[in-house]
């Protein structure tokens, strides 16, 4: 039995990449650069797995550029560049890696509560009219 097609639009850690070459045959972006939309478009063609970021859109046109298409991995929280509606209706699983960014987002919180405790009196969030200038005395 032939392995599974995989495109991943981006680099990946060493035990992910170990992992999935042992059970698909890969494809990987190696530039710095996001891939173009077209480049992605032609890469997928005979894909039966993708594995991406937030820049790449799964809709319907990614969807008929590639018709052997059965999972989108997201390599995100959410879902907000795949269209999971579309992904259904063609029999695409899609995922995502929820919490991943839970104990990251808590620390910056806590950063900045930090950062600001000293000049809370002086910032200038401006929030009200749009302009959000934040905390000009502690960046002097």
């Amino acid at each position: 039995m032939s392995k599974p097609k995989v495109f991943a639009t981006h680099s990946l850690f060493d035990a992910a990449r170990r992992i999935l070459n042992e059970s698909c045959e890969m494809e990987y972006w190696a530039k710095p650069e996001r891939p173009p939309r077209e480049e992605v478009l032609q890469r997928v063609k005979d894909k039966e797995g993708l594995v991406c970021l937030l820049t790449e859109k799964v809709n319907e046109e990614f969807l008929k550029a590639a018709p052997k298409l059965r999972i989108a991995a997201n390599v995100a929280v959410g879902f907000d560049n795949i269209d999971v509606a579309a992904c259904t209706k063609r029999g695409v699983a899609a995922t995502n890696t929820p919490g991943v960014l839970d104990e990251t987002t808590a620390d910056f919180a806590w950063t900045l509560m930090m950062c600001g405790g000293k000049h809370w009196g002086s910032w200038d969030l401006g929030g009200l009219d749009g302009q959000w200038r934040v905390a000009r005395a502690v960046f002097r």
